[in-house]
């Protein structure tokens, strides 16, 4: 039997854009040996878990996130992997002990997409999990120190930036590229008297039974494409009376060009068009196929003891009921649907305890 199998798992997600080293930072600190992409092309374009590995007596796993950047994946689809897995490890009882949000220190200014990344974690997060955040600056190997330090004052001094999240209870953190400073970061989180807070996205998906596109991070995604539509359109019709102008000219080649450039444009707008209507039923196909198959991953759920308050019984000689049940799931109604996971439920938990009190009701009814 694997000693560590009784162990509480530690599941602490790694976010940020692609090319910031997420996948690298992973495999220096889990010993893992993920696909590892560049600056313009990602390698992870699903959500991944690490083996678990051992850190000061703790057992740990990582989670790797593809970023809303993704060269190849749209970022309505990057939303609704990340949000799936979410939803289904709170649905199994699941809470993250912590999340990384990587940041190339390199990068001479942060980029929109870094900014927009971050508005999604916020989203994604909500503020009580901001508690368990830490914003790790990377690549500060590829810049002088002197440079590093001054964006790193940028970063923490602005409010776009890192400003909100530190003043929410976030740590930022210097990553050098090596195994020690991975898990000095890591350990940061493996705090035992840190409280673990489930996601926003989580109790909305969950808890509060929302359409995807009825969360915060959904809304701010369709605010995203509304504006990518907008500018797509505004491209397209200047690229369309610059094609007026050089057919007026007979300039054929610039035509060409531009009318090559109207159909990238029109595709683009399309794209955005299509995934502002389909992003809903997109993920509850998504969701449904899931609860079909047979999950490859299930977390470790982190038991709670609930208390069942005494249920009064009529008759004579009333016991005193007092039942405990070990529930491995985040409460509510929610709580018996699992994916692939083997749990006890409130109901099953509770069915002896139920049929036991039904035949002391009955026996009483008949010594009446």
């Amino acid at each position: 039997m694997d000693p560590f199998s009784e162990q509480i798992t530690h599941y602490i997600l790694v976010a940020g854009p692609s090319g910031v080293g997420k996948s690298s930072f992973v495999n220096i600190a889990s010993g893992s040996d993920l696909p590892i992409g560049d600056d313009l092309n990602s390698c992870t374009a699903d959500v991944a878990v690490t083996k678990p590995f051992q850190l000061s007596g703790s057992q740990v796993q990582l989670i790797d996130t593809p970023g809303f950047d993704d060269s190849e994946v749209s970022d309505t689809d990057i939303l609704q992997r990340i949000a799936l897995h979410l939803e289904t490890m709170y649905r199994q009882g699941c809470l993250l002990k912590g999340i990384l949000f990587l940041h190339r220190i390199s990068d001479v200014r942060a980029t929109g997409t870094a900014r927009k990344s971050l508005r999604m974690l916020q989203e994604l997060c909500g503020d009580e999990a901001l508690q368990n955040l830490v914003l790790v600056t990377t690549f500060w190997g590829n810049v002088p120190q002197d440079v590093g330090e001054a964006r790193e004052r940028q970063l923490v001094s602005e409010e776009t930036l890192f400003k909100p999240l530190l003043d929410r209870g976030a740590k930022i953190r210097r990553h050098k590229d090596t195994e020690r400073s991975a898990h000095e970061i890591l350990q940061l989180l493996l705090d035992k008297g840190r409280q673990r807070f489930p996601l926003k996205i989580q109790k909305e998906l969950v808890d509060e039974r929302k359409d995807i596109l009825e969360t915060a991070a959904g809304i701010a995604l369709d605010k995203e494409l509304a504006l990518q539509a907008q500018q797509h359109k505004a491209e397209l019709e200047r690229v369309k009376e610059e094609i007026a102008q050089a057919l007026a000219q007979k300039d054929l080649e610039s035509q060409r060009e531009l009318e090559e450039i109207e159909r990238e444009y029109k595709a683009k707008l399309k794209k955005a068009i299509s995934d502002r209507q389909t992003i809903s039923t997109d993920y509850a196909k998504k969701r449904a196929e899931q609860d079909d198959s047979e999950r490859e991953f299930t977390y470790t759920p982190l038991q709670q003891t609930v208390e069942i308050p005494p249920v009064p019984l009529r008759g004579p000689q009333q016991p005193n009921v007092d039942k405990k049940v070990r529930h491995v799931a985040p409460f509510g109604d929610h709580c018996n649907k699992f994916i692939g996971f083997e749990h006890r439920s409130l109901i099953g938990s509770s069915l002896p305890f139920a049929l036991s009190s039904l035949v002391y009701f009955l026996i009483t009814l008949i010594d009446w």
